[in-house]
């Protein structure tokens, strides 16, 4: 066990792909996410996160739910219930938005992104938690995730985690 984590990045292969400890050399970052993970794994998870004692904790899961048939209302409770056992253990802890995946790649998945997304910011701004949506910058209206940044419509390539990474910057530091 590492004494003193910063942060601990949770989610699924978007965040385990992340360059987290590049981006922020002077914060110690532990990245939990785990490529192909959905909510249910992330809380059997759960006892080994908490373990780090991080100071924050910065999630983003959900994508592989939808695409697995799973329902909007189940996958924003299984989110709660992770933000609530990070809060009992005293952790910061900011929401990411689920990323959104291309139309091509997903179809009507993307509206339950959407759809997942907007009770996510509910629950955050109601519970004065930050919430941190980085699909403006990086998906468009009509197509989602854009090409720009993305290769196959999932999965984010280097200027994509960069922009991310901006976005992280006033609240991992």
């Amino acid at each position: 066990m590492l004494p003193g984590i910063d942060a601990v990045m949770v989610g699924d292969s978007i965040t385990a792909a992340g360059p987290w400890q590049t981006m922020f050399p002077n914060v110690r970052v532990v990245n939990k996410a785990v490529s192909g993970f959905t909510t249910y794994d992330t809380l059997r998870e759960m006892k080994s996160i908490l373990a780090l004692k991080p100071k924050k904790a910065f999630v983003m899961i959900g994508i592989n739910d939808l695409m697995r048939q799973g329902s909007v209302r189940q996958t924003f409770d299984n989110i709660m219930l992770i933000v609530k056992q990070l809060q009992q253990n005293n952790i910061a802890v900011y929401i990411q938005a689920t990323l959104e995946c291309s139309r091509d790649r997903c179809g009507s998945i993307v509206q339950s992104v959407r759809d997942l997304n907007q009770r996510l910011k509910a629950a955050a701004e109601a519970s004065q938690i930050p919430f941190i949506d980085l699909n403006p910058a990086l998906t468009g209206m009509s197509q989602g995730l854009l090409p720009a940044y993305t290769a196959d419509g999932l999965h984010l390539l280097a200027p994509a985690y960069v922009i991310w990474g901006d976005a992280l910057k006033p609240y991992i530091q």
